[in-house]
């Protein structure tokens, strides 16, 4: 359970538990009077509170001490619940919203490349599945994954690896500012989709090459659409390739990258263990830094951090970077 969840699940508990406090004392009402709601020292909150639990209050007919105990209990109750809610909606932010600190030179990038996927007012109106542009690449995705599934043996087909989700920018950065890559080096997105990691991690470091693999081809189209676009955003400009392929096809040269990054969450696993990528990048140079989320490598790699993206509440990412042995 994620440690938000957590939270709320035990707050939640504490809420029953004094309500059903609070109740059990009234439910001895046996006469109805009004009565003065007993003036508490505090905040207006607490004094509504108070006001709120009189109706209550003025059918019992207990000691005024035992009154003051259930207005007390009830006040608690609304202030607590008030708290409650008013931290987990300052915690719900936009698609661009970040919990992480980033520099000013990420923090632009990350609008940067934000604003060209969705470059308009409505493509940035927020829904559950994302920004009203990112549904719309989504959908694209999906088509051409049934393009392509079309009349193939389901054996034939690796389903799991063929999921559309674009990163979370801000994560992306903190990641990559972890793996602490260095001036001409090699950045490679393994699943690059409509090229949105690609371009960010491009204009974040003075890479002299950023390549990315993409297994269908009108996803790879798609991001050479926004790739002009993208490379108009402030910050580096290394040399970017895009191209399609299978990652796990023999031909694809992955010892070349010094940092590689791979949005596996739906990745071919053992449990939390990667798969055939862990079989793949067993190829990399030694001192390669790979990212991956959600999912672990297992084999000649030694975990160098493990990070939670704190940004929404429905899902939570876990971004792993190893570095190969």
């Amino acid at each position: 359970m994620a440690p938000r969840t957590s939270i709320l699940a035990l707050c939640l508990l504490c809420l029953a538990a004094n309500t059903v406090n609070a109740f059990h004392n009234v439910g001895s009402a046996r006469s109805f009077r009004q009565m003065k709601p007993a003036k508490m020292i505090g905040s207006e909150n607490i004094d509504l509170a108070v006001q709120t639990s009189s109706t209550l209050l003025s059918y019992s007919d207990e000691a005024p001490e035992l009154n003051t105990l259930i207005a007390g209990s009830i006040a608690g109750f609304t202030i607590l619940t008030g708290a409650i809610f008013a931290f987990f909606a300052s915690n719900v932010g936009s698609s661009t919203a970040s919990s992480f600190v980033l520099t000013e030179e990420e923090q632009a990038v990350v609008v940067g490349i934000n604003n060209v996927y969705d470059a308009t007012e409505k493509e940035r109106v927020l829904t559950e599945a994302g920004t009203v542009g990112e549904t719309a690449r989504k959908k694209k995705a999906a088509e051409a994954r049934a393009a392509y599934q079309k009349g193939k043996d389901p054996r034939e087909v690796r389903d799991r690896t063929l999921n559309y989700a674009e990163m979370d920018l801000p994560f992306l950065a903190t990641l990559l500012r972890i793996a602490n890559p260095k001036e001409g080096q090699v950045f490679m997105d393994l699943g690059s989709g409509a090229g949105k990691a690609v371009f960010a991690a491009a204009k974040l470091y003075p890479w002299s090459k950023c390549v990315g693999v993409e297994f269908l081809a009108p996803l790879t189209a798609m991001a050479k659409n926004f790739q002009g676009k993208a490379g108009r955003v402030p910050g580096y400009s290394p040399k970017i390739d895009l191209v399609t392929s299978d990652f796990t096809d023999e031909k694809l040269d992955v010892s070349e990258a010094d940092v590689l990054f791979a949005y596996s969450s739906k990745y071919d696993a053992n449990g939390i263990y990667l798969t055939e990528l862990s079989q793949k990048l067993q190829e990399c140079k030694s001192g390669a830094k790979i990212i991956t989320i959600d999912r672990r490598l297992k084999g000649p790699f030694t975990l160098v951090r493990e990070l939670d993206d704190p940004n929404g509440d429905l899902q939570r990412l876990r971004g792993y970077v190893f570095k190969r042995d």
